[in-house]
């Protein structure tokens, strides 16, 4: 199971395959996914379906300096007991 996906787009490939391969109701599943991305593009969407989470490995090991990792970096920065250790996931 892949976790580097947000929620809403977890939720939406797992209904949408249950529509298209148990129920097989492609019209349903088609109809879902513009319900979705409707509310979406109307902000009807809750921000916390958005929100993606990464493991933190050894900050050092990253080619180019990832979204997590400069959180973590700012974290530490502000308070270094509370600050994400490597092996944590990161929202």
């Amino acid at each position: 199971m892949r976790r580097d996906n947000c929620d809403l787009v977890k939720n939406a490939l797992d209904i949408s395959l249950k529509k298209l391969l148990i129920e097989q109701d492609v019209e349903g599943a088609v109809d879902y996914v513009k319900s979705l991305v409707s509310d979406l593009l109307q902000n009807k969407t809750d921000i916390s379906m958005l929100i993606i989470s990464k493991t933190l490995s050894k900050p050092e090991e990253y080619k180019s300096k990832q979204p997590h990792v400069t959180l973590m970096e700012k974290m530490l920065a502000r308070d270094k007991g509370t600050a994400p250790k490597v092996g944590d996931r990161v929202p």
